[in-house]
This record gives structure tokens, C-alpha cells and sequence, in this order.
């Protein structure tokens, strides 16, 4: 539940940046915190069970950054 309440806030101020300053890179200080939250294994974990209801920028905002965590993909 703590997990789910923290990126419902994550997703509403996400969703805030882009609604109103059209900045993807406005949006870098709190990617460090999903960063930071999805590299804990029960996260992660989590994240491949749930079905979250994201909007779905933000589902492949939180799908683009558990990559670059991971490896996958190289931090922009």
C-alpha cells in the first residue's frame, strides 16, 4: 500500500510537469526517487504482479526508468 500511495503521488506531480510546462526534463529530480524506488527488489517485484492504474505516459515513464535501473537501457 505504501508503495502504491507513493507512485500515485509521483504519477500526479508527473502528470502536473508535463500539463503544464511541456519540460520532460522538468521531471528529473523526482525520477530519482522512482530510480531509487524500483531498484529494491520488492518494488521491482511488485511492479511485474500489480496492475497499477497508471495513465499510460506514466506507466512507460515508470517502464522506461526500471530499464536504465537495470541496465537495459542508458540514462539520458
Amino acid at each position: 500500500m505504501i508503495v502504491r500511495n507513493l507512485f500515485s503521488e509521483i504519477q500526479g506531480a508527473y502528470i502536473r510537469q508535463c500539463s503544464t510546462d511541456h519540460d520532460p526534463d522538468g521531471f528529473l529530480g523526482l525520477a530519482k526517487v522512482v530510480d531509487q524506488t524500483i531498484s529494491c527488489t520488492g518494488v521491482q517485484e511488485l511492479l511485474q504482479l500489480a496492475e497499477f492504474d497508471w495513465r499510460p505516459e506514466f506507466r512507460n515513464f515508470v517502464f522506461d526508468r526500471s530499464q536504465i535501473v537495470a541496465g537495459d537501457l542508458p540514462a539520458s
